[in-house]
């Protein structure tokens, strides 16, 4: 990337930044910031390059008062603008430095500093209804929260915790040996430093549900995070684990990571699934709800790899391989009956 276009990709994805830590930020915006991310591999980039800064550069804040004093100054001086990549802070002008430090603590989770709070705010993260959404933290981890799926997450120098809300979300944590990156779900925690996984919350016959926790790459340690009975389980890439309750109930196995993440990607990948588990993925994604008419379909099993929305694609290659009979139902649903040739 030439030095021009590196600054302008570098000083969009600083306001970016501020705007999404504003406490008024908006739904739309969110959104709107995802797509500019999109757009380009430099925009993706540099976005991660700025968060990645602010977080270095308010843990310094944290203790050297000197970089506090250089913030008050550009501060009063109003001259923030842009944010250059970590590796040329050390070579700034003091007032540049100070105008980056400024924005790295607006972006990073507005210090006390400047808004008078003793704890960092927590941002909520909730996905539409029918897409999954996928959010870069402060630290550099990238988070993608299904359709409907719901989080807070709080930064802090100790740590990096997660609290999954509602539905599931597929993390890649950027390492940071210093701070825990946590996921706590019904009471159930899982602990990564730098890892790829996938934490489930689906509604189970007790009072907190049932947990899944999926590792596609490095090592997680699990555990309860309340109760009396005290559990530990540690993962290894390619398997799983679902936890019942408060951890009484837990069953390990071993499952193919890319068919369970695929749609943090934007695809659905099947390997053998039955159809009435395949079609859970699918109308999730889709305002047009696929349905079997008959139940003797249901075990069907299937394999492929599709794109996520797409209902009317995805059946119409399904019934090409399967005895299956589509019946469009008009613009809310999809039939399925047993095709008798």
């Amino acid at each position: 990337m030439d030095n021009l276009v590196e600054r302008q990709a570098l000083g969009e994805a600083a306001r970016w930044c501020a705007r999404l830590a504003a406490h008024d930020c908006s739904e739309v915006e969110h959104l709107a910031c995802e797509r500019w991310q999109s757009a380009k591999p430099e925009h993706r980039n540099a976005f991660v390059e700025v968060s990645r800064t602010s977080a270095d550069i308010d843990r310094a804040m944290a203790v050297d008062a000197r970089l506090q004093q250089l913030a008050d100054r550009a501060l009063a001086a109003n001259v923030v603008s842009t944010l250059p990549p970590a590796a040329r802070i050390k070579r700034l002008a003091p007032l540049a430095l100070a105008a980056s430090v400024v924005l790295a603590a607006v972006v990073a989770w507005q210090i006390p500093a400047f808004l008078g709070q003793t704890e960092p705010q927590a941002l909520v993260f909730q996905a539409p209804s029918q897409h999954a959404r996928q959010v870069t933290l402060a630290d550099g981890s990238v988070v993608s929260i299904d359709a409907g799926g719901k989080l807070r997450a709080t930064l802090t120098h100790q740590e990096r915790r997660i609290e999954l809300l509602a539905g599931r979300a597929y993390f890649d944590v950027a390492h940071d040996k210093s701070r825990p990156f946590s996921v706590v779900a019904n009471d159930v925690r899982t602990v990564a430093l730098g890892t790829r996984f996938e934490v489930r919350m689906d509604p189970g016959e007790t009072n907190t549900g049932k947990t899944t926790i999926t590792l596609a790459q490095g090592s997680v340690q699990i555990e309860g995070a309340r109760g009396a009975a005290q559990w530990r389980e540690l993962l290894t890439p390619g398997e799983q684990l679902r936890v019942e309750g408060l951890g009484a109930d837990r069953e390990r196995r071993v499952v193919d990571a890319e068919e369970f993440s695929s749609w943090a990607r934007g695809w659905l990948v099947f390997h053998g699934m039955p159809l009435h588990d395949a079609l859970r993925e699918i109308n999730r994604y889709s305002e047009k709800k696929v349905l079997l008419a008959d139940a003797s379909l249901a075990d069907l099993s299937i394999a492929g790899r599709f794109f996520a929305g797409d209902s009317a694609s995805i059946v119409a290659a399904l019934a090409e391989v399967l005895p299956i009979r589509v019946v469009d139902g008009g613009s809310h649903e999809i039939m399925l009956f047993k095709r008798y040739d």
